[in-house]
């Protein structure tokens, strides 16, 4: 092959191979070539790994190109077609469809449209569009939940915060989270803190194989006597859409007869804390059960006196 060399052309009639490439340096398998007609590649170490081809597409992989796209590539493979402004990133390519990035107009589509940013900035996974306005929709068919959260650290592991971060609504109508199914919502976690139930279906875990360690619980008449129940307002309730009296005791009250049925938590954030005393409402039922069992006791007792004084008379 002639090679020509001159003012006008520089260095041509030669394309070379990524083996040979036509331009070189002290490197004989490392330089520039011409694989196919209007189109330039640059190999190293005798591969080829940049392509810029007729169409104006780019090519950068770390494995070989197949001309005209068909062949097989191996290995991470980015490539962007300047006509239609669309770019994809491949870990596996045999034709367009086998994409796991595209830079599509305005979305960016992973892994052959599976999942989705929009041009809203709406995390769409499992659809493509988005679902009554949500920043966030997941969409599948699937026998397992759709989401699962896990949190790895050992020492001060924390789940989900949902935050209302320019409103407190403090009321029934605003939620935190919602479940439905295609009949009727089913439970409500309400802004105000409460939770809705569709049906009194609560179940609590309760099996003895669970638990350990059982003795008889002590005397619990006289202390939940001692405890005062009122009717009150909480500091930051929405009067205006739940004006409502709320009936219940106090947890300093119930503290000071029975420690035990209640605990000191942070209901503030790690940075602003915000120490109060809360009752474990589970333990405070079953502390009233054994209240019946104590006053159910008392009345045996008298019922037995009461037969032996009828009995001494007959």
């Amino acid at each position: 092959m002639t090679l020509v060399l001159n003012g006008t052309t520089g260095v041509s009639a030669v394309d070379g191979s990524a083996a040979t490439p036509a331009i070189q340096g002290g490197d004989t398998n490392t330089g520039v070539f011409f694989p196919a007609a209007d189109t330039v590649a640059i190999a190293t170490g005798g591969t080829e790994r940049v392509r810029a081809d007729s169409s104006g597409r780019t090519i950068v992989q770390n494995g070989p190109v197949g001309a005209g796209q068909t062949s097989s590539v191996k290995g991470v493979q980015t490539y962007f077609d300047a006509t239609n402004n669309i770019g994809y990133i491949y870990s596996t390519q045999s034709g367009v469809a086998n994409y796991r990035l595209s830079l599509n107009g305005a979305d960016i589509d992973f892994n052959q449209g599976q999942a989705r940013i929009d041009s809203s900035g709406n995390l769409l996974v499992g659809t493509t569009s988005a679902i009554s306005s949500s920043r966030l929709a997941v969409v599948g068919d699937v026998a397992d939940h759709l989401i699962r959260i896990r949190n790895d650290n050992g020492s001060t592991p924390a789940g989900v915060d949902v935050n209302y971060n320019a409103t407190a609504p403090n009321n029934t109508g605003n939620t935190f989270f919602q479940g439905r199914d295609n009949v009727a919502v089913r439970f409500t976690v309400r802004s105000n803190g409460g939770i809705a139930n569709f049906s009194g279906n609560n179940v609590n875990l309760s099996d003895r194989r669970e638990k350990t360690n059982f003795a008889p619980a002590g005397e619990y008449l006289s202390k939940i006597c001692a405890i005062p129940v009122q009717t009150f307002n909480y500091a930051d309730q929405n009067m205006e859409e739940d004006p409502g009296l709320t009936l219940g005791v106090v947890a300093q009250d119930v503290q000071a007869v029975a420690p035990e049925l209640v605990m000191e938590s942070n209901w503030g954030t790690a940075e602003e804390p915000k120490m109060r005393l809360s009752i474990y409402q589970t333990d405070l039922q079953y502390a009233l059960m054994k209240c019946i069992q104590e006053q159910q006791a008392m009345i045996v007792a008298l019922k037995a006196e009461v037969d032996a004084l009828k009995g001494a008379q007959a």
